[in-house]
């Protein structure tokens, strides 16, 4: 373990912020093997070099302790293999030498879906102009309550944090923009799958104005704290979300539930 937070130090070194706390986000593909117990029987993670192999292996040993609901044909459970997509975070405090990581997010696609944005889905949110000016792009979390028909009836943010460009002190304006712009084209969705009355967890991505291609690696990102409506968080208390997208709008598949929590958000 004192290897794999010595190797994140390393690996994030350079990488410098405003204040002592640097974050950073990454995302990475792969495929996981879950056994007839919902047990991880194997997972491999694609082009992950560039973590080091001691922060690789540390994540390869998160995720085998992970438990699935038994993946189950013709009424008996079966080993099943599925691609798999992770949003990895890492935070490196100067002040105290001391780097954290989590797995924030995992997403399992159906590889039956078309991994095209559904036409219920194609009012695109709107570019915060400021934004755009200055170079700054978002990740937005948005968690929606959807009526029988797949159509938003409550809309909020459950996470927010900014790429590209430090906005510095214009973070929580910027933050503002992008959810607004988010919230009013969700409004006007019609979300395929969703049709039980339930939450719909859907990411936003706004990648930044003139980048170049993503590449590999952490991304140094800027968390934005905003009030998030209180039937959001009542309705997160209470239950989880029926729906994962991802942000091309493609449900996950409904045969892989994972069943072991995810770590935390870093963003405090």
């Amino acid at each position: 373990m004192k290897m794999w937070m010595a190797s994140l130090l390393l690996a994030l070194a350079g990488m410098a912020q405003a204040d002592d706390k640097a974050r950073f986000t990454a995302e990475v593909e792969g495929k996981i093997t879950i056994g007839t117990e919902g047990q991880v029987l194997d997972v491999q993670l694609e082009d992950a070099d560039w973590m080091g192999q001691p922060v690789l292996e540390g994540y390869l040993l998160k995720i085998r302790g992970w438990r699935f609901e038994p993946v189950v044909e013709d009424g008996k459970p079966i080993n099943a293999t599925s691609p798999m997509r992770l949003r990895l975070a890492a935070v490196r405090d100067d002040a105290a030498k001391t780097a954290h990581f989590a797995i924030e997010q995992a997403w399992f696609p159906d590889p039956a879906q078309s991994r095209e944005l559904p036409e219920g889905m194609k009012r695109i949110p709107v570019y915060p102009t400021d934004a755009a000016r200055n170079g700054v792009g978002a990740v937005v979390i948005l968690v929606a309550r959807v009526d029988a028909e797949g159509v938003p009836e409550k809309v909020g943010v459950e996470y927010l944090h900014l790429v590209g460009r430090n906005p510095g002190n214009h973070a929580k304006h910027l933050g503002r923009q992008f959810a607004q712009a988010a919230e009013a084209a969700a409004r006007r969705w019609k979300i395929p799958g969703a049709d039980a009355r339930g939450l719909v967890r859907i990411p936003v991505k706004y990648p930044p104005p003139a980048s170049s291609s993503p590449r590999a690696g952490w991304e140094p990102v800027y968390p934005v704290q905003l009030e998030s409506p209180a039937w959001l968080a009542k309705a997160l208390a209470a239950e989880s979300p029926v729906l994962e997208l991802a942000a091309n709008g493609t449900p996950a598949s409904p045969k892989v539930r994972l069943l072991t929590a995810l770590d935390p958000r870093l963003d405090g």
